[in-house]
């Protein structure tokens, strides 16, 4: 059991770290915030987690870098992109999983050579995905009016989700792993916002 839980552990700690949060409670919240946008979204990005987390124990990755998440985040972006760009057909589940486990792998080879690479083995295969898949017809969002909605919904989509509420959960949890990356994100959100307002001022 204890095993089984340590497993857990890490897999919700690869969606914390989608936010850089080393914690299993913020990727519960994050889990939750997708949930409330779509059940689909969050059961992909804890797949995506998932399957990054084996193919790191396939990797013989550290015991240290499989609990603290770092093989799940690249993963479960991945997933979540292959959810919200493009339709379900069988080729597109495919080459998701193929494209997460890549990812993975391409993370593996990167920290074993001491290159800090994030999110950037997602952005590659994401690229990848997008040039030789059919993409889904955008949804065009509904503009809200609100400084701090548009802030919100700024970090919602940092897991494909604008909606107000997404981000307001995905901030929570954020302050769940640590308040001052908390309130750095929620400063940040806003002034992005402020300097969109400035710039687009007559």
């Amino acid at each position: 059991l204890a095993v089984y839980g340590a497993r857990v552990n890490a897999v919700l700690r690869g969606v914390g770290q989608i936010f850089l949060q080393r914690s299993r409670l913020s990727g519960c919240l994050f889990l939750l915030a997708l949930a409330l946008g779509s059940l689909r979204f969050a059961f992909a990005a804890l797949l995506g987690s998932a399957l990054g987390f084996l193919m790191g124990r396939l990797l013989r990755a550290p015991r240290e870098a499989l609990d603290e998440g770092l093989y799940g985040f690249n993963g479960a972006l991945v997933a979540l992109a292959t959810v919200a760009l493009f339709e379900p057909t069988p080729l597109v589940l495919t080459t998701g999983a193929a494209a997460v486990l890549s990812a993975t792998a391409l993370f593996d080879v990167a920290r074993r050579h001491g290159v800090a690479v994030f999110t950037a083995p997602f952005v590659a295969c994401a690229w990848v995905m997008l040039a030789v898949l059919p993409r889904n017809a955008s949804t065009p969002l509904e503009a809200p009016a609100h400084v701090a909605a548009i802030a919100l919904r700024n970090i919602g989509e940092v897991v494909f989700l604008g909606g107000t509420l997404c981000g307001a959960v995905c901030l929570v949890g954020i302050f769940a792993g640590s308040w001052r990356e908390g309130v750095v994100a929620g400063v940040v959100s806003l002034l992005t916002v402020g300097c969109g307002v400035v710039f687009q001022s007559p």
